[in-house]
């Protein structure tokens, strides 16, 4: 759910067309992911390999999401609930129900279609006017083990430029000289740079 505070600076023009972006990405995402699911079981052709990528209008964002493909372990384990909550926007896509300013239904249902996009993609979907993180990649992993024996790291790079870095490790035993991290790496961002 969305907190109407957070929304207080997006007008209705805005979150009308916000609905819109995040109905079609969904709608490509579905259809990508029902193509893929047909043809490994030898109904239909190969989908594209790469599937839809995240494309938004110009101007309509906050910050600047990258153009990338989705995930499709995440889209395979999230299609069938994205395919669900996306009928909630078809109503206010086909203009039966206007978007209001401070009317907090639309905003909900936005919210959790455009939640489930923003995991496919690992990219922040932020309205212009919206308080709240900047668009841009968003990196999330996470680790739970039972009995960690070595090395385990929810997230583990060299490097990562931009972006938010989101990890949690969890084990229920942690043997001698083993390593849990929730997130490990070397360099995040710039020298004296901020991540938004």
């Amino acid at each position: 759910m969305v907190d109407p505070l957070t929304a207080t600076g997006v007008g209705a023009l805005v979150l009308t067309e916000g609905i819109k972006f995040v109905y079609t990405q969904a709608g490509e995402l579905i259809k990508w992911w029902r193509e893929r699911k047909a043809s490994r079981e030898g109904a239909s052709e190969k989908a594209d390999a790469g599937g839809p990528v995240l494309a938004p209008p110009k101007d309509l964002l906050a910050g600047a999401p990258e153009a990338v493909a989705p995930d499709d372990s995440r889209l395979d384990e999230l299609g069938p609930r994205l395919n669900d909550v996306r009928r909630s926007l078809t109503d206010y896509v086909e203009g039966i129900v206007p978007v209001e300013p401070g009317d907090v239904e639309p905003w909900n249902h936005f919210d959790e279609v455009r939640r489930i996009v923003e995991v496919v993609y690992g990219q922040r979907i932020t309205l212009k006017g919206e308080e709240r993180e900047a668009s841009g990649p968003l990196v999330v992993g996470e680790v739970d083990v039972k009995d960690l024996l070595g090395r385990a790291a929810g997230i583990s790079a060299d490097e990562i430029a931009g972006g938010e870095v989101r990890g949690t490790g969890r084990a229920d035993v942690v043997r001698e000289g083993a390593h849990l991290a929730g997130v490990e790496a070397k360099t995040i961002g710039s020298p004296g740079r901020r991540l938004p």
